[in-house]
């Protein structure tokens, strides 16, 4: 566990290709998705908050804090990411960085915050995010918790919605955690998906 860092399950998706249901909520294994990502991330930060806009009550039996977006309109994950940063500044204020993880990755690595840290500080970077095999994985990464202001104003002011847009302003690293028998960072965005996921879980 990192004392320096809170973490955030972004939850706060309409959950559009699942036919309107809550990704949070599907099945993986017996276990909801939120509670895989939370067996994953939980141990690595020093608290934990959960994003999510709505189902809220469904989230009750996780015991960990919930908060909706701080900004209205439904602006994306960097929503879930500035309502992390307001939080822990006004409840935590000694914890520097956060980290952001979607709900739909149920296979996120153990070493996660570690390496994102040691590759930050490595090459004096402002932000660290997460890569495996070409892909980029911009919603999870490590954020500064000063700049809490700046990304409210480029929500809100400057439209910004795309968390790669945001990340690419700043000096950034980004870590190759590589791809296994899983790809760590595999999402579940497609009923397709989740029967795919189930399938590795078994084998």
């Amino acid at each position: 566990m990192s004392p320096f860092i809170n973490g955030v399950v972004l939850a706060g998706g309409k959950g559009r290709r699942m036919g309107g249901k809550q990704k949070s909520q599907l099945l993986l294994g017996g276990q909801p998705l939120v509670q895989h990502v939370i067996n994953q991330v939980k141990p690595q930060v020093n608290k934990l908050l959960i994003n999510a806009n709505s189902g809220l009550s469904f989230f009750k039996s996780t015991s960990l804090p919930v908060r909706s977006d701080s900004c209205e309109g439904h602006l994306g994950p960097l929503a879930g990411i500035l309502t992390a940063m307001e939080w822990t500044a006004r409840e935590y204020p000694k914890i520097d960085y956060i980290l952001s993880a979607p709900v739909d990755n149920p296979f996120l690595p153990n070493d996660l915050v570690s390496e994102l840290m040691a590759a930050k500080k490595g090459k004096n970077a402002d932000i660290a995010v997460a890569s495996s095999g070409s892909n980029v994985h911009y919603t999870v990464g490590i954020w500064p918790v000063e700049q809490k202001d700046r990304l409210r104003s480029a929500l809100l002011i400057e439209k910004v919605r795309r968390v790669e847009k945001w990340a690419n302003r700043h000096k950034l690293a980004i870590v190759d955690f590589g791809v296994g028998k899983i790809d760590p960072f595999t999402n579940i965005n497609s009923p397709r998906c989740l029967a795919a996921a189930a399938s590795l879980l078994r084998n």
